[in-house]
């Protein structure tokens, strides 16, 4: 807050404090900066009641170095607010804590150096009101006492430069956990005991050397599972028994089947399989999961479109990135809810026309496929906002394209277009336009109405001329039209800021030379 408004507030609160309602007056002062909550409750009764009211339950966050001052030490001393500490790289004296110990609810704890000489602090095994505790690179020494933290709830143990193979007992032993995060270490089993981990919502394993999840029915609280970049083979059948499972993390594995029973999971919302084995099996039950929003099944090197999607009415983000998809269904129409649709690096040939039906469809991406043609229904996409097309073989747009008036974002690199459409310049709301490598050889005159555009690339084509009303286009940040054949640019466009400053002068004689000196037609 600044110095004004806070003195406002102080005024308030001498002058007026007993005419406004308690619940105003809290609402007020949680807004504070933490330094002024603090000075402010020293010198007034009133103030420090509501800040004892507003701290009650939320735990306050600060530093290892805030927490050893006595301004903050009195201040803790009549308020008893529970402490949300962080602190990294220290390795030095604890002593501060000890006042604290009975206050301390949450703490961070990282090594950003992962300096082996910082040492674990000990004095983490006596924080008996601790609930959630995140360590980063950090080599705890005896996993046995973290026990007695009996009052944790969430633990996150990342990039630990302990040798852990395998789940220590002394971290299945703990009850009461809900949030566990044991990513990037080198765990190679999951051990029978975590089966009593019976409140665990939210498991990492990620980035591991893991190779099977047995008994993972047991854990039949679980809503968040992320098992990808490991080494496994196979789920087990009894993924199905994780009824409550919202969100599926299985990517980069070496997955080659998925059980039938996974279409028991019907609360998942979100499934992520790709970057698995070339030849893994999709059951047909996958279909049951019609509270699907999002669904990733890239590199997968999938010859046919799985038939199970089109029965997802609820997907909303639909991920089919580098696969050797052939074609598209008339069925796609299916996908009502679908926003985001992901289909780059595919084989496609056609798209049919049903694909104008989405009308939910926000962002639509065919990079890198081999279509020759758009179907007229793409100007029924009314809701489109980015639409890639790049490094295919379109040679003609068709003119429905212009009725995409909500398009921020247009890339044609890499084509066979000689023109684009004369309406191109209904695309009001258009942001980034890339058309470059192709054989366009002039611009329409509506481009210039494009009053939105920052980024314009019509680099590696056949114009011969640039229209001299781009020159009003002063909102353009980056303007590439590099190796065309050019021949002469209005000294108008000159005056241009984005290209006086890419050629770093203002003066029209040398900018028009620099320009030249990139066309094709001084290249021969």
């Amino acid at each position: 807050m600044f110095k004004n408004e806070l003195k406002f507030v102080y005024k308030l609160v001498y002058t007026n404090l007993m005419d406004f309602p308690t619940d105003l007056w809290i609402e007020i002062l949680s807004h504070l900066p933490q330094y002024d909550k603090i000075n402010s409750s020293l010198v007034s009764k009133q103030w420090y009641d509501f800040n004892h009211y507003i701290y009650k339950s939320k735990p306050i966050k600060i530093n290892y170095y805030d927490l050893r001052t006595e301004n903050f030490k009195k201040w803790h001393s009549k308020n008893k607010a529970k402490l949300k500490l962080f602190f990294k790289n220290n390795n030095d004296d604890f002593t501060p804590f000890l006042n604290y110990l009975d206050f301390i609810s949450e703490l961070e704890i990282y090594n950003s150096k992962f300096n082996n000489e910082i040492v674990f602090p000990e004095i983490v095994y006596n924080l008996v009101n601790l609930k959630f505790l995140k360590i980063t690179r950090y080599s705890v020494p005896d996993f046995s006492r973290l026990s007695n933290l009996t009052s944790l709830t969430n633990l996150t143990m990342r990039h630990t430069d302990t040798d852990i193979q395998t789940v220590p007992d002394s971290l299945t032993s703990m009850v009461n956990l809900t949030y566990l995060d044991l990513s990037h270490n080198n765990i190679e089993i999951l051990p029978k005991e975590m089966c009593k981990l019976k409140r665990l919502k939210y498991l990492d394993v990620s980035f591991n050397l893991i190779l099977e999840i047995p008994f993972i029915e047991k854990m039949t609280s679980l809503t968040t599972l992320n098992i990808s970049h490991n080494f496994i083979k196979e789920l087990p059948s009894s993924i199905g028994e994780l009824t409550q499972l919202h969100t599926l993390e299985a990517c980069y594995n070496a997955l080659i089947k998925m059980p039938d029973e996974i279409g028991n999971c019907v609360k998942l919302t979100s499934l992520n399989l790709s970057y698995n084995h070339p030849k893994l099996q999709l059951p047909c039950t996958l279909e049951n999961l019609v509270k699907l929003n999002h669904l990733s099944l890239y590199n997968l090197q999938m010859n046919e479109f799985p038939e199970f999607i089109y029965k997802l009415s609820n997907l909303t983000d639909l991920n089919l990135f580098a696969n050797k998809l052939e074609r598209v269904s008339d069925d796609i129409h299916n996908l009502v809810s679908i926003k985001q649709l992901n289909f780059t690096s595919n084989l496609i040939s056609h798209l049919p026309e049903t694909i104008g039906q989405l009308q939910h469809l926000e962002n639509l991406s065919f990079y890198t496929n081999s279509l020759t043609k758009i179907p007229n229904s793409i100007g029924q996409l009314h809701n489109l906002k980015v639409l890639n097309l790049g490094w295919n073989m379109i040679e003609v747009l068709p003119d429905s394209i212009c009725l995409l008036t909500n398009l921020t974002e247009l890339y044609l690199v890499k084509n066979n277009l000689t023109r684009l459409p004369e309406n191109i310049g209904n695309l009001n709301k258009l942001v980034k336009f890339i058309c470059s490598n192709n054989y366009i050889k002039s611009l329409p005159s509506s481009i210039t109405k494009l009053s939105n555009l920052t980024m314009f690339d019509t680099s590696y084509n056949d114009l011969k001329e640039l229209p001299v009303d781009i020159c009003y286009m002063t909102q353009l940040t980056t303007f590439e039209f590099e190796h065309n054949f050019i021949e002469y640019v209005d000294e108008k466009v000159c005056q241009l800021p984005c290209i006086q400053t890419k050629y770093k002068t203002q003066n029209v004689d040398t900018i028009q030379k620099l320009i030249l000196l990139g066309q094709k037609i001084l290249s021969f």
